[in-house]
């Protein structure tokens, strides 16, 4: 058996190779399995299969599954292990979290209470398990390194101390993690105890964790192995894959291959494509500057706001003009606030977009109102019942709402029984609910989630009637309440399981409500992809994968942004890292090349758009201070001529869009309202002749 390895730059017909090995394999019998980074990319490179079978008449297929690395290791444990269970990485983080709070630590214990050290212990934990170093090993090797530090003899001893108790975690529950199963599945192949697929492809990958390293040199010992990677010699943004191509190539064959002649490509963007990041001309180029044609547009705005405004008023005004919202990709480094800002604004200009990326429970209205909730049962004062009756699922009328806040602050009401009477009198609903949530809270966590779960459906469910909100918001609360009501299921599991493995400490009687806080902040899910054709895709770098679009706009382009450079460990510096690898035989991983990550994301990025490019920056915060811009931005403008970009830029003191450049009608009333109230001369006529057709002309009375 053997390795064939694969390399081309974006554009240069990998995954086209990969299925042709792919579908070749499955017409002889073979039934290859094709193996993609995520479960969203083996759902993508199942689609583009069944498009190859339809655009050759190829007819059904009739053998081959596309998976991930965990289902494949997955599939080899359970031939040998029937039953075998994987931990759900929810589940883990809920589970560190339950372990954390029991555990008594010593120089950890300040810090252990921050949302971030049960994902930062994750982490750790998941590259020893990578490492296929157990506790007693761990604590061995790091023992040496302290030395006479007594501050590092207290990090291991806590570090120790948590990862023995989720190892224990783990076989009390009879489950392993997904670290834990890919080790073990190579532990199977290594024994020859299983049957593993004759022919075995991996595509869309741009690098792999040391365990699946070793899970490809086995493979390919027993099996035909075909990887795809990219790269380009020469250019820097190919060195994060570099380092990988290096250590696969020692194991068979290696192909090159070349960029598509693609002639729908705007020429800017195949100079982009080929000169960014390159160290003079790429060859064959006869110029490093060159016209950018309109194909590459910086787009500067104030504020997280104003740029996902601008961005969605360029969408609109392309889609006026016939351009396929199909066509249009807006990428964020992450699917945090920036994307969920750029959301909001492109339902209020009634553009239809997907979302296929995970959205934090904390940033829904069911999150939110769990989480004041939450804190009302444990605190039982002012501010969290606030929080609650002011979401929309209270359904509690705004004007009461601010009655009741009122009344509080006059009589400085703080006691929960008092505090609840006075909504009562107030107006408000019957408040029988939230007591019995608090009742709940004392007793302990299972009952606090089930009653949670049951008051926040009931609102969910009786919100759906309520016509102010829109129609569309209701897919969304269903699935966050989903989430929510797992979590829930999940929190009282673990936490049993902690409370076994502590019997006696805090994790047997800690406080639930607190707990339940904890899930919600760290929980995520995913919208589903309900409209395949018609709309905008909001995507992040890694859900590119093998996609085009005539147009993309990369946004947030900041500086600590994109490039996002992160932080070092929080238990272990990048000095600490080096020292370890260098003299105590533990190769944790550097973070060194994160730069070099960064790099190949922004080039794969900006090698998705076939016709237009918008480079999107808010030059200014919220609050009026200057940004810096992301030096990718200055990278890929020095590839052109500067007298022939044309940037899109909104000024911070335009408070409203010009009336001709407004991208909904009440957004042009507005502008034509502000011009007015400036006296100028012919703004009034113009506000009506805007007002009238769209039916707006009452208002204006």
């Amino acid at each position: 058996m053997a390795l064939r390895l694969i390399c081309g730059p974006a554009g240069s017909g990998k995954t086209r190779e990969a299925v042709r090995v792919f579908l070749a394999a499955a017409s002889r019998g073979s039934n290859p399995v094709l193996i993609a980074p995520t479960l969203p990319d083996a759902r993508h490179f199942e689609r583009h299969i069944l498009r190859r079978l339809q655009d050759g008449g190829a007819g059904v297929l009739t053998g081959g599954r596309v998976r991930t690395f965990d289902q494949l290791c997955r599939q080899l444990v359970e031939a040998a292990e029937p039953g075998a269970e994987l931990l759900g990485s929810g589940e883990r983080q809920l589970l560190i979290h339950a372990l954390v709070e029991g555990e008594e630590l010593g120089r950890l214990q300040p810090s252990s209470g921050f949302d971030g050290f049960a994902t930062a212990l994750a982490g750790l934990i998941a590259e020893l398990e990578m490492l296929g170093i157990e506790p007693g090993e761990m604590g061995k090797q790091l023992s040496r390194w302290t030395g006479g530090n007594r501050w590092r003899q207290g990090l291991v001893q806590d570090l120790f101390l948590l990862y023995e108790a989720y190892q224990a975690a783990l076989r009390q529950r009879g489950v392993y993690d997904s670290e834990l199963f890919q080790r073990r599945g190579l532990e199977l192949v290594e024994e020859g105890t299983v049957t593993v697929p004759q022919v075995i492809i991996l595509d869309g990958f741009r690098d792999f964790t040391p365990l699946q390293h070793q899970l490809i040199r086995k493979l390919a010992d027993v099996a035909d192995v075909t990887v795809t990677l990219p790269f380009q010699e020469g250019n820097e943004a190919y060195r994060a894959p570099g380092y990988h191509r290096e250590q696969l190539a020692e194991l068979g064959e290696v192909s090159s291959l070349e960029p598509d002649a693609d002639g729908d490509v705007a020429p800017a963007l195949r100079h982009l494509a080929d000169n960014l990041f390159r160290y003079g001309p790429a060859p064959g180029t006869a110029a490093r500057e060159i016209d950018a044609g309109g194909a590459v547009v910086p787009l500067a705005a104030a504020g997280t706001r104003g740029q996902a405004e601008l961005v969605a008023a360029e969408i609109l005004r392309l889609w006026r003009e016939g351009g396929s919202l199909d066509e249009i990709a807006v990428v964020f480094r992450s699917s945090g606030r920036d994307m969920l800002a750029t959301a909001a604004v492109l339902d209020e200009f009634g553009v239809p977009y997907d979302m296929p990326v995970p959205v934090p429970l904390k940033a829904t209205v069911v999150g939110k109102a769990a989480l004041a909730l939450l804190d009302f049962s444990h605190d039982g004062d002012a501010g969290s019942l606030l929080a609650y009756l002011r979401s929309p699922l209270s359904l509690a009328p705004p004007d009461m709402v601010d009655e009741f806040d009122r009344r509080v602050r006059l009589r400085g009401t703080v006691e929960p029984g008092a505090l609840l009477q006075l909504w009562k009198k107030s107006g408000g609903r019957d408040t029988k609910d939230l007591r019995g949530l608090r009742d709940a809270a004392a007793t302990g966590l299972q009952p606090l989630a089930a009653v949670l779960c049951r008051l926040l459906e009931g609102m969910v469910r009786a919100g759906m009637n309520d016509s102010i909100r829109p129609a569309g918001r209701f897919d969304s609360d269903l699935l966050a309440l989903d989430c929510l009501m797992a979590l829930c299921t999940q929190a009282a599991s673990v936490h049993g399981t902690a409370a076994a493995i502590h019997t006696g400490k805090s994790a047997a009687g800690g406080n639930g409500a607190g707990f339940l806080r904890r899930g919600i902040r760290t929980a995520e899910f995913r919208l589903p992809s309900l409209t395949r054709r018609g709309c905008v895709r909001l995507l992040d770098p890694h859900r590119l994968l093998n996609q085009r679009f005539d147009t993309v706009f990369v946004c947030g382009l900041l500086e600590k942004r994109f490039p996002s450079l992160g932080r070092e460990d929080a238990f272990f510096s990048d000095e600490d890292r080096r020292e370890l690898a260098a003299g105590f035989g533990l190769s944790l991983d550097s973070h060194q090349r994160r730069l070099d990550e960064e790099r190949f994301l922004f080039h794969r990025t900006v090698t998705r758009a076939r016709r237009r490019l918008y480079l999107c920056y808010p030059y200014g915060d919220s609050e009026g201070r200057p940004t810096i811009r992301s030096l990718f931005v200055d990278d890929a403008l020095e590839l052109f001529a500067e007298g022939s970009l044309q940037p899109v830029k909104r000024s911070i003191s335009e408070v409203e869009f010009r009336p001709s450049l407004a991208p909904t009608p009440t957004r042009a009333l507005r502008s034509l309202a502000l011009l007015h109230e400036s006296r100028d001369p012919d703004s009034a006529a113009s506000l009506a002749a805007v007002a009238e057709p769209v039916g707006l002309a009452p208002r204006l009375k």
